[in-house]
């Protein structure tokens, strides 16, 4: 990220926050925010950490110089989907009194479904990231490569039928 971007773990866990919508206001039977700013820090620590031992290697990135807002954001909401999926599932009781069954709502299902909406998309833009700066280290940014807008455009005139 530029530097006039430059976040800190604190004003990312903000708009994590922000993004998410965790608000007491918007929680009406928490009446609180559902995941703490230790919880969020956490996954965004994951997420870096993720992207770093992920191959090919480049470099080591930190939550200040980390090249992408939206893929840490991804993997960060992954993280925070799994966390709750996890409470959900602990803490999921059916149960039933005489001829009554009472099954709550399996909220644990649909978290759990969220999270991977969120891993797929934090995992394909990371990989998309990852191999576009492995060729641009390999070819060097002023080369065309298969990748770049000129190649690709070049490629597209060369198989236009003649009018």
């Amino acid at each position: 990220m530029a530097n006039d971007t430059q976040l800190d773990i604190n004003k990312l866990e903000h708009l994590v926050r922000v993004f998410i919508r965790d608000y007491p206001v918007l929680n009406r039977l928490l009446n609180d925010i559902e995941t703490s700013p230790q919880t969020i820090k956490l996954c965004i620590l994951m997420a870096v950490d993720d992207f770093n031992v992920t191959p090919p290697p480049l470099s080591i990135y930190s939550v200040d110089n980390f090249p992408s807002l939206s893929i840490l954001m991804y993997g960060t909401i992954a993280n925070i989907l799994d966390s709750v999926a996890i409470v959900d599932n602990r803490n999921m009781l059916s149960y039933s009194d005489g001829s009554v069954s009472q099954s709550p709502a399996d909220k644990g299902r649909l978290v759990a479904s969220q999270s991977k909406y969120w891993r797929q998309l934090y995992e394909q833009q990371k990989l998309k990231f990852k191999h576009a700066a492995n060729l641009n280290s390999i070819w060097g940014s002023g080369v065309e490569t298969p990748l770049t807008d000129t190649y690709l455009y070049n490629l597209y005139e060369e198989v236009q039928p003649t009018r």
